[in-house]
């Protein structure tokens, strides 16, 4: 038990990260991913980092992995259109009908979490943890969900290297 303890607070302490993910169920014949905008939650978190967020995935999905991608100008504009303002909240019929608008066959919904630490052990640090589930467009179903975490002093510029290795995960 001590031996654990002893880990887990080197890794705090050390800014290490840790994924958690099922194997990929990404279909593989006519995939085109749509990326909505990120919740964010927690202080230091502006409004804004969840489309920034989005942004940064989809380029990276994009580049890295060669996913065909649905651009976000798209997937902003029929969020517009629909009056909807937090993908956080949506239902089934909601997520199938902007899929369909964007003739995507996955849904991306992320969701940033800032948990500030403040202790002798983090050194006022905070836990940055990003979880990206991967939904089917038509029925919902989760196809995947991936999740990382990181501890260190500014919560926004942890995003885009969280997001670099839940990409290479993938």
């Amino acid at each position: 038990m001590r031996i654990i303890i002893t880990v887990l607070i080197s890794c705090i302490l050390l800014g290490c990260s840790v994924v958690f993910k099922q194997a990929p169920l990404l279909p593989r014949e006519n995939l085109k991913v749509a990326v909505l905008p990120f919740t964010a939650r927690g202080p230091a978190l502006s409004g804004s980092v969840g489309h920034i967020a989005a942004d940064e995935l989809t380029t990276l999905l994009f580049t890295d992995k060669q996913i065909p991608i649905v651009d976000r100008s798209q997937v902003n504009y029929c969020l517009e259109m629909d009056g909807i303002n937090n993908a956080y909240f949506l239902s089934r019929q909601q997520l199938a009908q902007i899929a369909d608008s964007l003739t995507a066959s996955v849904v991306v919904l992320g969701l940033i979490e800032n948990r500030p630490r403040a202790s002798e052990l983090t050194h006022n640090r905070s836990v940055v943890a990003i979880t990206l589930r991967f939904l089917n467009a038509e029925n919902g179903e989760v196809l995947t969900i991936v999740h990382q975490e990181k501890a260190g002093k500014v919560p926004q510029a942890m995003v885009q290297p969280l997001l670099t290795e839940l990409v290479r995960e993938l």
